[in-house]
């Protein structure tokens, strides 16, 4: 999208719409105005003035290319199941998108194949019991009266099953002057303690805690 300046003597006269720049249903292009290319048009314009031949009509055609859709968690992130990813366009656009689980990429989008989902409220990043899926999308939109947008790049996200929860110290680690008994807290993510119903696993001399 962008501004169009059309200069010349006497009165300038135009249209977006394809139709006769002379005729009546033309516009009047003021003094200093710009024309405003916000969608595909096509602009054909003649000058004007009392007792003069029309001049030779000028006409230009303008493509203007939707915005390509934005992803609001970054690629290559690792997020936890049920994670929502939302895309954003430009006001008034659709977006569609294609999507795969097994780390093969996707096709294309087009809104005329099944294969492509259009874009609602998010998109939930779903994990699996089996292990760590990786899921990956490519996006585009759609808007009236412009060229589609270009097809985003490939977007790769890892998504873990979900943690169980986030362990804590009590009390926490730092210089004591005596021995201290330490107990190990396990909390859900919406605060709930939830240590007496997992199995918390960990050691001594700085090494991973594994099962």
């Amino acid at each position: 999208a962008g501004t169009l300046s059309i200069t010349g003597s006497g009165t300038i006269q135009f249209t977006i719409d394809g139709s006769d720049p002379a005729g009546s249903g033309a516009l009047t292009l003021g003094s200093g105005q710009k024309i405003n290319i916000f969608r595909n048009m096509t602009v054909r314009a003649v000058a004007k003035a009392d007792g003069m031949a029309n001049s030779e009509e000028v006409s230009r055609q303008w493509d203007v290319r939707t915005s390509t859709p934005t992803f609001s968690i970054d690629p290559d992130s690792i997020v936890d199941d049920k994670t929502q990813l939302y895309l954003t366009c430009e006001s008034g656009a659709l977006i569609y998108y294609t999507m795969t689980a097994d780390g093969t990429d996707p096709v294309d989008p087009d809104p005329a194949d099944t294969d492509c989902q259009m874009y609602g409220w998010s998109i939930p990043l779903n994990g699996s019991d089996s292990g760590r899926v990786t899921v990956k999308i490519k996006a585009v939109a759609v808007k009236g009266g412009m060229t589609r947008s270009a097809v985003s790049n490939v977007m790769t996200y890892y998504v873990n099953k979900g943690s169980v929860g986030t362990v804590s110290f009590s009390p926490a680690g730092g210089p004591y002057d005596c021995d201290q008994s330490v107990s190990i807290i396990c909390t859900s993510p919406g605060g709930t303690d939830i240590t007496g119903g997992v199995t918390i696993y960990y050691t001594l001399d700085g090494t991973d805690p594994t099962t």
